[in-house]
This record gives C-alpha cells, sequence and structure tokens, in this order.
C-alpha cells in the first residue's frame, strides 16, 4: 500500500512538473515575442524620428527657397516699376504692357 501510494504521488508530481515546464516554455516564448515585438518597435521609433527630422530640414529648405524666390520676383517687379515711372507719363500703354508682364512673371518664375 506504501509503494502504491509512492507510486501515485510520484506519477502526480511527474504529471505537475511537466505542467509546470509547459507553462514556462510558453512565457518564455511570450517574453521572447514582446521582446521582438520591443525592438521592433524601437527601430520603427528611431526612424520616424529621423524622417522627421529630414521632414523639418527639407520644409526649411523650400521655405528659404520660397522667400528667396518671392524676394526675386518682388525685387523684380519693383525694377520694372521703377524703370515705367522713370520713363514719365509719355506712354501709359506701354506701362500697362509692363505691368501685365511684371503680374503674369510671377508665375513664371
Amino acid at each position: 500500500m506504501l509503494g502504491e501510494t509512492y507510486g501515485n504521488s510520484k506519477k502526480e508530481l511527474e504529471s505537475l512538473m511537466f505542467q509546470l515546464e509547459e507553462r514556462a516554455k510558453e512565457k518564455q516564448t511570450s517574453e521572447d515575442t514582446l521582446q521582438c515585438e520591443i525592438e521592433n518597435l524601437k527601430a520603427e521609433i528611431l526612424e520616424k524620428s529621423a524622417l522627421q527630422t529630414r521632414l523639418k530640414e527639407l520644409e526649411e529648405v523650400i521655405a528659404k527657397k520660397s522667400i528667396t524666390e518671392e524676394v526675386r520676383k518682388s525685387e523684380y517687379c519693383l525694377f520694372v516699376l521703377i524703370h515705367v515711372r522713370s520713363q514719365g507719363a509719355a506712354s501709359n500703354t506701354s506701362s500697362l504692357r509692363i505691368g501685365v508682364f511684371c503680374h503674369t512673371s510671377k508665375h513664371i518664375f
């Protein structure tokens, strides 16, 4: 009878150990999966951060070019208007043509 109780206890203990080992393996697999996901998210964050930095740089370049173009257009139109005024009021037609040319040149530059 003692041998039978010992045998039953041993089988029960082995079954419990097997279950605990399976749970430990599942937990380790879950932890490994989560760790891999964390690493992927970190890489994605770094990539997005680098892209945001590059985007800001490009926006600054575009803004500078836009400002430069606007200044250039303004300077050109100002030059044309000054040139027209310096010719005097002798020809209103040429001043009108130059004014229209100046206006459409904003879209060409």
